[in-house]
């Protein structure tokens, strides 16, 4: 027999998620369209694979970027018309997607640093990104982001309690996943501050505006000093 857990799923009184609209979600973009006028872009790095790696990269943050930004604007339509339904759904669906997407930017980030070829500075300002600590085993974001994914596969299978599912607070997005083993109901839960979240964001963008408008110089040792 399932137990049942309450649901988690409430309106948000307020929304602590910083303003991240001043940041360029179109970097891809950018890097395009300088591609036409010069080779200081993403076309310019001679190095083929840290080249795919580098555009892969670029747009993912864009992405990531947008997704978050539609999170924060549907979560304030949320506060604003006290607690409609309707913009709540998009802005944890939003959400999900710009966390996955984050996930796999700092992917792309760590497939950088295990390249030989790769300038010793360049390989030194990534290590030292939050955000790809965080992406690690035993880090905050991909904890997230496997229990995303996880909880997929145990609604699928009916493993998975009720309560389950990913919840936007005040300050911070929780993943409340509640399986079910031998009939009993394990809560588990993952939380990402809006705070942290959006610093990983800031890190990955000033990267990706690097690889995007400076290819050739990627190869100058004082890039990163």
């Amino acid at each position: 027999m399932r137990n049942s857990t309450p649901t988690n799923l409430a309106f948000p009184t307020s929304s602590s998620m910083p303003d991240l609209s001043g940041l360029s979600n179109q970097v891809m973009l950018t890097s395009i369209l300088n591609s036409t006028l010069g080779p200081s872009s993403l076309s310019a790095i001679a190095d083929y694979e840290i080249r795919m790696l580098s555009v892969h990269y670029t747009r993912l943050v864009d992405h990531a970027l947008l997704e978050y930004e539609c999170a924060r604007v549907a979560l304030n339509e949320v506060i604003d018309r006290k607690g409609r339904f309707g913009p709540l759904v998009r802005a944890m669906c939003h959400m999900e997607t710009c966390i996955t997407t984050t996930y796999r930017s700092a992917r792309f980030a760590h497939g950088l640093t295990a390249q030989p070829s790769l300038r010793p500075q360049l390989r030194s300002h990534l290590d030292k990104l939050d955000v790809l600590r965080a992406s690690r085993r035993g880090g905050s974001l991909k904890g997230v982001r496997d229990a995303i994914h996880h909880m997929d596969e145990r609604i699928i299978k009916g493993h998975a309690s009720e309560g389950s599912n990913l919840c936007l607070h005040n300050h911070e997005l929780t993943i409340y996943d509640y399986p079910i083993k031998e009939g009993v109901t394990e809560g588990i839960t993952h939380t990402i501050k809006y705070i942290e979240l959006a610093k990983w964001l800031k890190q990955l963008h000033k990267t990706s505006m690097v690889l995007a408008t400076k290819g050739l110089q990627l190869a100058q040792p004082d890039l990163y000093a």
